[in-house]
């Protein structure tokens, strides 16, 4: 079974957003993540290259 990459990885997405247990890395930029959060709370952490 060949593993699949998920969107952000195959997009190179290097950001994102945890909020309440949930890490989602769907981000292209730190202004992205911060809008992604705004208003809901969680913070934005760039995501660690292998």
């Amino acid at each position: 079974m060949i593993p699949l990459a998920t969107p952000a990885d195959a997009q190179g997405a290097s950001w994102c957003a945890r909020r309440k247990g949930n890490t989602n890395c769907a981000y292209q930029t730190q202004e992205q993540c911060q809008a992604a959060i705004s208003g809901r709370g969680g913070t934005c952490v760039q995501r660690k290259r292998r």
